[in-house]
């Protein structure tokens, strides 16, 4: 789709972002705070795992959560693991996104439109399986107006700027030291109810958009994905890979042990996805 006009957003670049493991490697380089994450299909590995992640363990889906069987669609919520559910052997079958338990005393939304940010606080005290996911269970929501900080802002807007998107509906936990750590990225996420909830001008927000938007979405090269390429590594099968929550000089240590093991290429054999950003994983 190359028509010469303005996009919220243009669809190739919807397709790249709602991709989990992209979003949270671009939210690491833009700056944000990410939970730590392992993605796997090695169940024996899962005391090593466990130890990295933490005593409290969740599981998330690595694209979108709905689920279509025929004519039913359901959707895979957060939930949490434990070390068994992680050794279990269907594990093998696919790659599986396992995450450390934010111990969080609040949810935020943030409707993102252009260079606007509307944040919202969402609040599921009532409810056991809203505040562990608080899409299970909409009855139990209340929502407040609020801000992010600065800081968090600036790093947001630079994440859809690297993702080349325009609109998108990011998700936080705040931490009880208010520290923000980003869960995820809709980037064709709902808002209605939201405005609906909180008299947020979103819908506003959209029209101006579209009306004063300029005639090409965002790029950036560092969206480019790096070429496969032939590796004489000796690549065992089946590997697991994590995300670094660590500072730019690990970064680039293990930028250079991915070099060494090969690109893409190695992580097809190996059976897992084709579409990790090299530079933001760690080759085990």
């Amino acid at each position: 789709m190359s028509l010469p006009c303005f996009w919220i957003n243009h669809p190739s670049r919807v397709a790249d972002a709602e991709y989990k493991p992209w979003q949270l490697a671009m939210a690491a380089a833009s700056g944000l705070d990410v939970p730590r994450t392992v993605i796997t299909n090695v169940p024996e590995d899962s005391d090593s795992h466990h130890e990295y992640l933490g005593p409290s363990v969740i599981y998330k889906t690595l694209a979108s959560a709905s689920v279509t069987d025929g004519h039913l669609m359901s959707l895979v919520y957060t939930t949490d693991v434990s070390r068994a559910d992680m050794a279990d052997c269907r594990v093998a079958l696919t790659a599986h996104q396992f995450q450390e338990r934010v111990p969080k005393v609040r949810d935020v939304r943030a409707t993102v439109v252009g260079s606007q940010i509307f944040a919202t606080e969402i609040i599921a005290d009532a409810s056991s399986r809203g505040r562990l996911d608080w899409r299970a269970d909409y009855t139990s929501l209340r929502y407040e107006c609020t801000h992010l900080p600065p800081a968090v802002e600036t790093a947001l807007l630079l994440l859809l700027r690297r993702l080349g998107l325009t609109f998108a509906a990011a998700d936080f936990v705040v931490t009880a030291d208010d520290r923000y750590y980003f869960v995820d990225l809709n980037p064709a996420g709902q808002w209605g109810w939201i405005e609906a909830a909180t008299g947020l001008p979103i819908a506003a927000a959209i029209a101006d958009l579209l009306t004063e938007g300029e005639t090409e979405w965002p790029t950036s090269d560092l969206m480019t994905r790096p070429s496969i390429k032939p590796t004489n590594c000796p690549a065992p099968a089946p590997a697991s890979v994590r995300v670094p929550v660590s500072p730019a000089t690990e970064f680039r240590r293990r930028h250079n042990r991915w070099n060494r093991c090969g690109t893409t290429g190695s992580l097809a054999a190996r059976g897992l996805p084709q579409r990790f950003p090299t530079d933001r994983f760690r080759c085990r």
